[in-house]
């Protein structure tokens, strides 16, 4: 894996690229000098703007860490480029975040208390954010149900996620049969969605 920084933003008309344009890439290839300094510089700021808002440091740091997980995503599946500002793009993602978190927890769309000192700009306008902020929370719901299941169903539908075959799956778990197998990824799978789509916060992602 190369490093951060090794692949350069290459603007169209070759005009030099924002600087903050290398959090991207210290997102993008898990370079750990650049993260430290995304969690160092952003993270007091972030933690400020929800506990602001009534939130509390773990809440906050959850957010934040979502808010990383989203900027992965989104570069990793095109190419993503800060024109202006690393911590305003950030700032807009947490802020939608921690929005849907007090309507889920109230009932009612919030006013939030917006502490950041930036100019809002045209890198406040994140396009499919509701979409993307979604995904995330439906890949967390899956994760927290997933985790709640058993060792065995978790090693089952974990080596099938991974494209395991049913006969080796079967081998790898001391199963008589690879028929059993199938049999008991079908089962595991079943629990897995009927524990996701039981959980009052699904109808919410829909």
């Amino acid at each position: 894996m190369d490093p951060a920084g090794s692949k350069k933003y290459q603007e169209p008309n070759g005009s030099q690229p924002h600087l903050d344009n290398r959090y991207i890439q210290g997102i993008i290839y898990h370079n750990h000098e650049l993260l430290q300094e995304i969690y160092k510089k952003f993270l007091p700021r972030i933690i400020n703007f929800i506990r602001s808002n009534g939130g509390s440091h773990h809440e906050a740091l959850d957010i934040f860490q979502d808010g990383i997980m989203i900027i992965y995503k989104k570069a990793t599946a095109e190419e993503l480029e800060i024109k202006r500002s690393f911590y305003n793009y950030l700032y807009t993602i947490c802020k939608n975040l921690w929005m849907r978190e007090v309507e889920k927890k109230k009932g009612v769309t919030p006013l939030l208390v917006d502490t950041s000192s930036t100019n809002y700009n045209n890198e406040t306008i994140i396009p499919d954010i509701d979409h993307q902020i979604r995904e995330q929370e439906l890949y967390k719901l899956y994760m927290k149900k997933f985790m709640a299941l058993g060792k065995d169903c978790q090693q089952v539908l974990k080596s099938f996620f991974e494209g395991t075959d049913m006969k080796t799956i079967a081998r790898k778990m001391g199963y008589a049969s690879e028929g059993y197998a199938k049999k008991r990824k079908h089962l595991c799978q079943k629990k897995l969605i009927e524990a996701i789509r039981k959980d009052p916060d699904y109808r919410g992602l829909l």
